[in-house]
């Protein structure tokens, strides 16, 4: 009978104990003050908007070639400030460079700029150039690639629906402005660039070197019933060099006459008319 009233007193003892435990806060943080939830935190970092830039379009013809895609894919976007837009360069060589809306195909001054991120062979994942949503205000962006800009290679964040400031209406601007010429308003374009346009980091270098290839001007051909050819009045030089790449190149320059003789670039390609200063 002692062993079963020890028993019952433990037994009252804890059940006292349970009667008396203060009830749990529902107010308890689930997560340290340092470590705010997972919610919180992708919050605070934004989100990612990922835009295309360049690539190629497939053939109409399943046996033709893919064509150069001078757009960004998708073109204009809605961000909040904080989000980042991570730009992604495919085929070929790009830039992502900030612009007013006056001046779409300008660099704006103190702009954002990525530069030129080449990607010839168009690898998956290319690099990219990431940008930080400042604040709800437009921002206009196009690629500075050769004319690529006046043929529509346009971007905006945020830009209005209606009005006067809408995507539609930056584009056209674009595909109106000087430089699809190649040429700017008022200047003279310089080696494919436009005057007053810094030129692209990456160069090519080759040096010419004079042979005894004599060819005839072919303004100078009458067709004589005799027959006689032509006098010969030009030369041809021989370049060696390197690409942007660094890998070997050479080409034939045609000196002293006015335009290529019929029987010269036959089955060739990738060849362009120009000018070189020449030296002794």
């Amino acid at each position: 009978m002692k062993s079963i009233s020890i028993l019952a007193s433990l037994v009252a003892v804890a059940a006292a104990g349970n009667h008396h435990k203060p009830p749990a806060n529902p107010h308890a943080a689930a997560y340290p003050a340092a470590n705010p939830p997972p919610a919180q935190a992708a919050a605070a970092q934004g989100n990612v908007h990922t835009i295309v830039v360049g690539g190629t379009k497939p053939p109409a013809d399943p046996a033709g070639t893919p064509t150069p895609n001078l757009a960004f894919t998708p073109p204009s976007i809605q961000a909040a400030p904080g989000d980042i837009v991570r730009f992604e360069f495919l085929q070929t060589n790009h830039t992502v460079t900030q612009s007013t809306f006056a001046q779409p195909c300008a660099p704006m001054p103190g702009g954002k700029d990525s530069g030129f991120l080449p990607n010839p062979d168009g690898t998956t994942p290319g690099p990219t150039f990431d940008f930080t949503v400042a604040s709800t205000d437009a921002v206009w962006m196009f690629c500075a690639q050769g004319p690529h800009c006046s043929k529509g290679m346009v971007f905006a964040i945020n830009a209005a629906a209606t009005g006067e400031k809408t995507f539609e209406a930056y584009k056209a601007l674009a595909l109106g402005s000087a430089n699809g010429t190649g040429q700017a308003a008022g200047g003279q374009a310089t080696g494919g660039l436009l005057a007053g346009t810094p030129a692209p980091a990456q160069s090519s270098t080759v040096t010419l070197v004079a042979t005894s290839v004599a060819v005839a001007d072919p303004g100078a051909a009458t067709g004589a019933a005799t027959g006689a050819a032509a006098a010969p009045s030009g030369s041809v030089a021989q370049g060696q060099g390197t690409t942007p790449g660094g890998q070997p190149c050479a080409c034939s320059c045609l000196c002293g006459v006015n335009s290529f003789p019929p029987e010269v670039g036959q089955g060739m390609f990738g060849g362009f008319l120009g000018q070189l200063p020449s030296t002794p």
